[in-house]
């Protein structure tokens, strides 16, 4: 009897996983986009709570999520998923949070947290230049083509390419890679006794001992130790419509689901193998869900990361195709992405529900996507006047020229900026200017600089045998040999 009611038990147990692992992401697929949507939040909540602050890491056709944590050495947020240390600066403010938790996307090739907008923009500006459409023109002589159109509508982003923006190259492991040089060139200096001063001193023991012996051994004169012992000193040292009857049926047959293991119990082996499988069943799941409310900020990161990439992964299974969305407030958000039918007349590929009931369209294909915790993910950015009114401009119809193109009066270190007209017509319009004063200092020289200064201050010094004890102990060993030798060779009895 008792072995039947244990088998309930962890049949009650493995249910209770069940009830949060699979029941609500498979009801609601078939409940619909709300239903999807309130599921995968939740699995995310439950994800940001085990991890805390977090980034994920894109690289070429895959994306890690990684714990991060603040180092004071480095000054920058390091994680060590990798095969080395990587650190991320936050010199683009790309830090925001998702879930109400600090959140951030660090790609594999440069250590700063990126912003899918900067992404976007920094994609176009290389896609002019590469054309020949941006920069010094090639017809007129000291012209500065200029002005990066944006269209308001969003496109899936490849958000490694924010490096050809920055106007540095340093990438996550730069730090790590100074601190180690740096601490390796440090380790001559944490040695009592070189290798080479070793070896002096003891080969000085030996000649000095092989010299006497062989003195005394051939009847020197009485005068020999003392010409011995001159010549050792002298030797130098060296270093409820249809669709809510709908939903209401999907809800009653989840929940008719979730109990059936119950019910079996229940006619099979009586009330007692009932309640203790549904009593093991709701405190599985309880401790599961409570235990990450209560506990998960205080998890290490060893138990937090694989927790979190499990529900993230759930809720990508939720959505089924995610994307994560940089709102024009700044915060992240992860979403269904769905896609437009084909042949309806859509230009966009995609669109997707946001927080607040809008929705967003998307352009992008599906060479676009990331394979992120079983299922594609995408990373766009929302645009709108409240985060490019500061990074862009419009200028005024009586600003342009004949030829519908705008030529500032002031020119810049002796180019004349030129702004074609295209371009004065997209939805904003961005100066390389502005480019600059946004990346200006970014992936730069401060990851290796702080790398090193760490190196020096918990590795430098200097050597801790000073040379005045050095010679001293070589003069002694000197002296030791020579009075061992003369006892050998019997000229001190």
């Amino acid at each position: 009897m008792l072995a039947t009611m244990l088998i309930w038990a962890l049949v009650g147990a493995l249910l209770g996983f069940l009830w949060v692992a699979l029941v609500p992401w498979v009801t609601a697929r078939a409940l619909g986009l709300d239903a999807i949507e309130k599921v995968s939040d939740w699995y995310l909540w439950l994800a940001q709570s085990c991890i805390s602050k977090s980034a994920l890491v894109p690289r070429p056709g895959t994306i890690d999520l990684v714990a991060k944590r603040y180092d004071a050495e480095q000054k920058a947020d390091k994680d060590t998923a990798g095969s080395e240390p990587r650190h991320h600066y936050n010199s683009f403010g790309g830090l925001r949070s998702i879930a109400n938790k600090p959140f951030g996307i660090a790609p594999y090739n440069i250590d700063e947290y990126v912003s899918p907008l900067l992404a976007e923009i920094a994609e176009k500006t290389k896609e002019l230049h590469e054309r020949e459409e941006l920069g010094p023109s090639n017809s007129d002589e000291g012209v500065m083509l200029d002005g990066v159109p944006i269209e308001r509508r969003s496109k899936l982003i490849d958000v490694t390419k924010a490096r050809d923006a920055t106007t540095g190259s340093a990438d996550p492991e730069s730090g790590h890679r100074a601190f180690k040089k740096t601490d390796i060139s440090q380790e001559r200096f944490h040695e009592k006794m070189t290798f080479g001063q070793t070896v002096t001193i003891i080969g000085a023991l030996v000649v000095s001992m092989v010299v006497a012996w062989l003195l005394a051994s051939r009847d020197a004169p009485s005068g020999a130790t003392e010409s011995i012992s001159f010549i050792m000193l002298a030797i130098p040292a060296l270093g409820l419509d249809k669709d809510d009857i709908r939903k209401g049926g999907v809800i009653l047959a989840a929940v008719l689901g979730s109990l059936v293991v119950p019910v079996i119990a229940l006619l099979t082996y009586g009330f007692l193998a009932a309640f203790i499988t549904f009593g093991a069943a709701v405190v599985v799941a309880g401790i599961w869900v409570g235990g990450i409310a209560l506990m998960g900020p205080s998890l290490p990161i060893f138990l937090g990361q694989p927790l979190a990439m499990i529900h993230w992964t759930l809720a990508q299974l939720t959505v089924g195709q995610g994307v994560i969305v940089e709102r024009d407030t700044g915060q992240f958000e992860h979403h269904r992405l769905n896609e437009y039918p084909d042949g309806q007349g859509i230009s966009p590929d995609y669109w997707a529900q946001l927080s607040d009931g809008g929705v967003i369209d998307i352009d992008g294909s599906p060479g676009d996507l990331l394979r992120f915790g079983w299922a594609p993910l995408g990373i766009t950015a929302e645009k709108s006047d409240e985060n490019m009114a500061a990074i862009s401009s419009t200028p005024t119809e009586e600003a342009l020229t004949d030829g519908g193109h705008l030529e500032p009066k002031n020119q810049r270190q002796g180019w004349q900026p030129k702004f074609p007209a295209d371009r004065l017509e997209a939805d904003w319009m961005v100066t390389l200017p502005q480019i600059y004063k946004w990346c200006q200092g970014s992936a730069e020289s401060q990851a290796v600089r702080e790398g090193r200064d760490t190196a020096l201050v918990n590795k430098g010094g200097q050597q801790q045998l000073s040379y005045v004890v050095y010679l001293g102990i070589l003069l002694f060993s000197m002296v030791s040999g020579g009075f061992i030798g003369l006892i050998a060779g019997g000229a001190i009895l």
